[in-house]
């Protein structure tokens, strides 16, 4: 069932880590939460690679009230309790046994959950009826290997070996190895040019160069 966050009613499914990247976005103490406002102003789903819409409820909502229904199909999302490819290479870094594809280095869109929000916000606040879908990425040409190193940094700099890919097989399992030795990309940016104002980070550099503190994600 959509949840409510603000006055934003939203369809995360598997991607529940965004909620707090949301509520902060939105204004929302996640210490002090407020009531549901009564009247929505419209419905976000957020989708990402793999990912399919189940169920028709946010679509239902959405005619219900008569506001508009807005669907972010995004890039691979990176931060905190992500999931999917990226939580993937983490936890194989983490655990020492990630490892690169000699002579495999494929593309890979990404986007973080901070420009996620955003555009979450951007695109309730401009919808006007309807139904509207957009691709949403950093705008970058990222590559395996330069995703696996800026998680890699963020991890204390785990050491990531180059192997042949029998060996690479090996230590990385058949999912995650068929996942990183083939592209990860999507289509376009659709975001980018409804919204030319909207300049996301560049997740790479952002996971090498921002300070995390107590009050980041």
């Amino acid at each position: 069932m959509p949840a409510q966050i603000a006055d934003i009613l939203f369809d995360l499914g598997a991607n529940e880590f965004l909620t707090p990247y949301l509520r902060r976005e939105l204004g929302e103490d996640p210490e002090n939460l407020p009531e549901p406002l009564p009247s929505p102003r419209a419905c976000v789903r957020i989708l990402q690679p793999g990912q399919r819409a189940e169920g028709g409820d946010l679509e239902a909502e959405a005619q219900r009230r008569g506001i508009p229904m807005v669907e972010l199909r995004c890039a691979h999302i990176v931060g905190t309790g992500m999931v999917g490819l990226p939580r993937l290479i983490a936890e194989r870094l983490y655990s020492g046994w990630y490892v690169n594809v000699r002579d495999c280095d494929p593309a890979v869109s990404l986007i973080h959950a901070v420009d996620v929000a955003r555009a979450a916000r951007l695109a309730a606040e401009s919808a006007q009826s309807g139904f509207s879908s957009f691709t949403l990425t950093d705008g970058r040409d990222h590559t395996m290997r330069a995703l696996a190193e800026a998680l890699s940094f963020r991890l204390g700099d785990k050491r990531i070996f180059t192997v042949k890919p029998w060996i690479a097989k090996l230590a990385l399992g058949s999912k995650l190895y068929a996942m990183v030795t083939e592209d990860q990309t999507i289509r376009g940016d659709s975001f980018a040019e409804a919204f030319p104002a909207f300049c996301p980070n560049d997740v790479c550099e952002y996971l090498r160069t921002h300070t995390y503190d107590d009050a980041s994600l």
